[in-house]
């Protein structure tokens, strides 16, 4: 089976465009006078409307997200040596996580420690429930349960 070709024949007469349509096209136009706005409008049955210009600027696209940076850590290493003395922990409690010379090595800062054990936490006990801090001097986060 033998599949048209996708170009539009010049040879036929363009089918009116319905009021309805051409309603909204008029109150699109309203808009962008209002906004003070250039534009050139090409309806489907060869009508142009033209107000202010022949260039068309596109709007620039969005620039890409900066990727996530890859975990100097593997998988499951924060859970692993933080996460025994967080199940211990009753409300009230204050624990102070040190780095391991294992993450000192790797580089890991001590505010991705932070961001790991806060995320542990509001994960096992639930969103505010929990205070946590970083003591540069001390080289260590302290974390308090509150509920």
């Amino acid at each position: 089976m033998k599949h048209k070709p996708l170009t539009r024949d010049m040879n036929t007469t363009p089918q009116p465009i319905p009021l309805a349509i051409r309603k909204t096209v008029e109150q699109a136009t309203k808009l962008l006078d209002a906004c003070k706005a250039q534009y050139i409008i090409v309806l489907s049955d060869g009508t142009t409307i033209n107000k202010g210009g022949e260039l068309i600027q596109l709007i620039p696209p969005k620039p890409e997200k900066p990727r996530k940076a890859r975990s100097l850590m593997p998988y499951g290493t924060y859970r692993k040596v933080y996460g025994p003395a967080m199940t211990k922990m009753v409300v009230g409690d204050v624990e102070v996580f040190h780095r391991t010379p294992e993450m000192v090595t790797a580089g890991v800062e001590l505010l991705t420690i932070l961001g790991a054990i806060s995320s542990m936490a509001s994960s096992d006990w639930g969103n505010n429930a929990h205070k946590i801090f970083m003591n540069k001097d001390n080289d260590s986060v302290e974390l308090l349960k509150t509920a």
